[in-house]
């Protein structure tokens, strides 16, 4: 690993992480990146989404249905916070698909 492919990412002079040369990563474009805040204000109002579905973490997860006229509109909203087991998504995924289904009265 070349000594420049390494970016050390720091906020308020705390190292926070360090990306290496294995990501193919323009280190320059990178770096200027987080040092104009180019997307802070977009990452902030996702955070702040996050936060206020109850993702406090990665992975998180959001399985909702759109309507179709109305795609900023959603419904039945559930959300999978961690690293689950393939048969929890499977039961989201199964009660999302059964509230989209008419109601058999």
């Amino acid at each position: 690993m070349r000594a420049d492919s390494v970016v050390e990412i720091s906020q308020g002079g705390c190292l926070c992480g360090r990306i290496d040369g294995y990501l193919n990563l323009d280190v320059a474009k990178f770096e200027d990146c987080l040092k104009t805040n180019k997307y802070k204000e977009h990452v902030e109002k996702s955070v702040a989404l996050a936060q206020k579905l109850g993702i406090r973490g990665v992975p998180g997860f959001i399985l909702a249905s759109t309507n179709p006229g109305n795609p900023a509109k959603a419904k039945g909203i559930s959300v999978i916070t961690g690293a689950q087991p393939l048969a929890n998504f499977q039961k989201e995924i199964d009660q999302a698909i059964a509230s989209l289904l008419p109601s058999k009265a």
